[in-house]
């Protein structure tokens, strides 16, 4: 089969690079709402672009009508946001946060989830996530339609439970793969957890 993007609708584009371009790790957003309630909502078009400074981005689109999305609104307003990375034990909280609610209510009470205040942070963590990057607003491009989202992770929590010892120097600890478990996004409803982990050395 070869499809001509030109032919497709936007909502058909969408589905067909989401079922082929898997699978991706899902940001699970964390912003502070204009009531001072936390917005917690999952991203999939995420990815680590740089580690000096350590980068991240996420695009994220528009509501009906073409209003901002309220975690963009929030990351605008405050510079500050918390990227959590969550395992496959939290993907029915991860899924239930995608639901539409009003602004000023939280996500984080609607999935019955705790946070917990973080040393330097100005925002809190999710305590059920295994990993929370706080990071700081770098910029935001509007690119194909998206909100283009870059931010300098500032910190990292990690649960000692997933780290083991890391084989790089002056790096004590790496979180491990599997004891992380991290829940990946396919297309449509789908879902993954992590398969066979397998090791290749690089070439020389």
């Amino acid at each position: 089969m070869i499809l001509d993007f030109a032919n497709l609708t936007k909502g058909q584009a969408y589905q067909v690079m989401t079922h082929c371009i898997i699978p991706r790790p899902v940001a699970w957003i964390l912003t502070e709402n204009e009531n001072g309630s936390h917005n917690l909502a999952p991203y999939s078009y995420f990815q680590a672009i740089g580690s000096e400074p350590p980068t991240v981005m996420v695009s994220m689109g528009f509501k009906p009508g073409g209003v901002k999305k309220d975690t963009l609104i929030n990351i605008e307003r405050n510079q500050h946001y918390v990227i959590h990375i969550a395992n496959c034990e939290l993907a029915d909280a991860v899924n239930l946060s995608a639901k539409p609610i009003t602004y000023n209510e939280s996500e984080v009470e609607l999935c019955g989830l705790q946070t917990e205040a973080v040393d330097g942070w100005p925002l809190p963590r999710i305590q059920q996530a295994p990993v929370a990057f706080h990071c700081r607003l770098i910029q935001v491009d509007l690119i194909s339609g998206m909100s283009v989202v870059y931010g300098e992770i500032l910190h990292a929590w990690i649960d000692d439970n997933i780290l083991a010892p890391a084989p790089i120097p002056n790096v004590p600890e790496l979180p491990q793969a599997d004891k992380l478990n991290p829940l990946a996004r396919l297309g449509y409803m789908s879902y993954a957890s992590l398969g066979e982990i397998f090791e290749r050395e690089r070439p020389k």
